[in-house]
This record gives C-alpha cells, structure tokens and sequence, in this order.
C-alpha cells in the first residue's frame, strides 16, 4: 500500500531524468547539424543590444503613466490602500527589463492575465512587484 506508492513516488523523477537526459544526448547531434544554435545566439545577441528603460510620465491632462520601453502604461490617480502597494528593491538588469516590457506589451495589448513560471527564486514576485 503506502510503501509502494511512496518508492513510485520517489522513483518515477529519477527515471524521468534518466529519460531526458538520454533523449538530450540523441538528438544533441540533430540539433548540432540544424543550425538552430546559431540562430537563437543571432536572436539572443540582438535581445541583448535592446537597451529598455523604465520611466515615470506625465501625459495628457496630468495623467500619470509609465513607460517601459516601447510599452506605456496609465498609473492611477489614487491608491486607496498605499500601504499595500509593494514597493520592492529592485536593481535593473537587462533580462529583467526586457520581461517586464514584454509583460507591458501584452496588457496595452488588452491581456488581462499573465501567468509567470518559473523555478523557486527566479524572480516572479520581484517581477510583478516592480
């Protein structure tokens, strides 16, 4: 009973791993002879020259809004519990500002939901905080 589903449990990841590791190893040649490698360090390296930016605007009739690279969003007149709004510390670094324009794109865009994966301690609270 619980013995059985416990080992299951704690098997079935290690052989999971086992299995994506070789399935890597076969087709590393296959990816090798694509070409795609180079293409994503092309794409990568053009990524990385995007310088973005994060500024504080005032617009139309003193309508404040924000601007993350080529994304402007509005910011509201009043926040009727300030306290809380996080306000995180947070050091700009290019890949950070690049997912956040990105995410800014998508709700000018008209998205009303963004769903953030990623491992324990990537960033996706810092992320949504800022």
């Amino acid at each position: 009973g619980g013995r059985r589903s416990l080992c299951a449990g704690l098997m079935s990841p290690a052989l999971i791993a086992d299995f994506e590791a070789r399935v890597a190893r076969a087709l590393q040649p296959v990816v090798a002879a694509s070409g795609i490698e180079e293409q994503c360090a092309a794409v990568a390296a053009l990524d990385a020259a995007r310088e973005v930016r994060v500024c504080e605007l005032s617009g139309d009739g003193g309508k404040r809004s924000i601007a993350i690279g080529r994304a402007r969003l509005p910011l509201p007149d009043s926040v009727s519990q300030p306290e809380l709004v996080p306000d995180p510390a947070f050091h700009d670094n290019p890949t950070h500002l690049r997912l956040l324009e990105d995410l800014a794109a998508d709700l000018v865009a008209g998205e009303r939901a963004v769903l953030l994966i990623g491992n324990q301690g990537t960033g996706k609270n810092k992320l949504a905080d800022r």
